[in-house]
């Protein structure tokens, strides 16, 4: 962990040097999160026992580390030659694993902050449309799902939905495939969890690999004793 704390730094000073002219500071950053640590801490299920100035320092640096990481993902021209990170495709499998962790979410209001106090002027504040359409803005969401979408063996989920009253990353991660696979509504009531991939084998049940076709993870399909589903990398 200790080389992952020495890329996590690397990264928010690469970060800070880039929006720099802006005048945003590593002092803004950390005064800003710090307004909104009271309501931060509320997100979470249960007390943290972090002190608020090393609670905001914690949210700073993880939180610059995602937006830099997101934006470094976009546009190769920001990744720096010995970027260990996108050399070295273990970790990026290392990454897709680690970020999606429920002990290891932060709250979207903070990783929203941060983004939009470094976003730099006239250069990543829009996407290319096609011709003859507006420029679209690129949101915090959309550089995270295009992130993400590198997981998928098919054709990704779309990332232009609005994804509103996110909650953090694996919640976005979530509603979008949920919403990608046309089963908008929640079920709250009468869920059961699926039997593990060897009891079904043993109870007769065959798996199989559905076609490239469907665009969702959750595009599973049960038939004539066949269990059928969309491949992940």
């Amino acid at each position: 962990m200790q080389s992952t704390e020495k890329i996590k730094l690397k990264y928010l000073n690469h970060l800070l040097s880039r929006v720099s002219k802006s005048g945003v500071t590593l002092k803004e950053l950390f005064e800003s999160t710090r307004e909104i640590e009271e309501e931060t801490r509320s997100y979470y299920a249960g007390p943290i026992d972090v002190g608020a100035e090393d609670f905001c320092r914690l949210l700073v640096i993880d939180g610059c580390f995602l937006i830099e990481l997101f934006r470094k993902d976009n546009d190769d021209s920001l990744r720096e030659k010995d970027d260990p990170i996108f050399n070295m495709s273990c970790m990026l499998q290392y990454l897709y694993h680690d970020l999606i962790l429920v002990e290891n979410q932060i709250p979207w209001l903070v990783l929203e902050l941060l983004f939009n106090k470094t976003v730099v002027a006239n250069s990543e504040q829009s996407t290319q449309a096609k011709e003859g359409e507006p420029k679209k803005k690129t949101t915090l969401a959309h550089l995270a799902l295009q992130f993400f979408a590198n997981i998928f063996s098919s054709n990704p989920p779309n990332t232009d939905t609005p994804y509103d009253g996110t909650k953090h990353l694996l919640d976005l991660l979530r509603n979008w495939l949920v919403k990608s696979s046309g089963k908008d509504e929640d079920v709250e009531t009468g869920w059961e969890p699926i039997p593990s991939a060897t009891d079904l084998v043993d109870a007769g049940i065959e798996l199989k690999v559905s076609d490239s076709e469907h665009r969702s993870i959750l595009d599973i399909k049960f038939k004539n004793g066949s269990l059928e589903m969309p491949s992940l990398c």
